[in-house]
């Protein structure tokens, strides 16, 4: 699986947050509504990961180049494993 490096924070369903929250109050909806944009969030065994600017994902290829096709993220080549303190 690869490895991408998100160049801006992701919306849900995979989107620029900053353009589709931009688009959304172009429309004139509101940032209570349950339909405005928002950061994507997973939870894991790892606890709460927010899909911000930096983040290292694994994700399938096809996957992968749909987010680099979009200029959401970026193939990267494997991180380093952080030294066990």
């Amino acid at each position: 699986m690869p490895y991408v490096e998100l160049l801006v924070d992701v919306a849900e369903g995979g989107r620029d947050l900053s353009k589709a929250q931009a688009s959304a109050d172009a429309f004139g909806l509101g940032k209570t509504d349950p339909k405005y944009p928002r950061l994507k969030v997973t939870n894991s065994r790892r606890g709460r990961i927010e899909f911000k600017k930096g983040l290292v994902i694994t994700m399938t290829e096809p996957d992968a180049a749909k987010w680099a096709e979009r200029g959401i993220g970026k193939v990267v080549p494997k991180p380093a494993e952080k030294a066990a303190a």
